[in-house]
């Protein structure tokens, strides 16, 4: 199972870490997989490259975290749509991938 924990501070939305795989299929085929990943390597490297705002963060098979120190409006916003493309995914495949917002 992918769990999916985005991580929120009083002032909004600050990083996310994925663990696990859906195991679908096998290792390079599995669709929730790939979206999964995609999802999260889009939005970190949106979040470095197009905002310019510094992560920290930590990448393997089967893990990945993000977190910035520097929020912003425009940093919430893009971990809001993470979150709702990752509760879609949740709810597509229940048994497959929970999602959590913890403060």
């Amino acid at each position: 199972m992918i769990r999916c924990t985005v991580f929120r501070c009083k002032e909004g939305y600050r990083g996310f870490e994925i663990t696990g795989h859906a195991g679908i299929e096998r290792k390079g085929k599995d669709v929730l997989c790939a979206a999964v990943s995609i999802l999260s390597i889009h939005t970190a490297m949106t979040i470095q490259e197009e905002l310019g705002k510094v992560g920290t963060g930590k990448e393997e098979a089967g893990y990945f975290r993000f977190e910035i120190m520097d929020r912003d409006e425009t940093t919430d916003m893009l971990f809001r749509a993470f979150l709702k493309r990752m509760i879609g995914l949740s709810e597509k495949y229940p048994q497959k991938i929970m999602v959590e917002v913890k403060t």
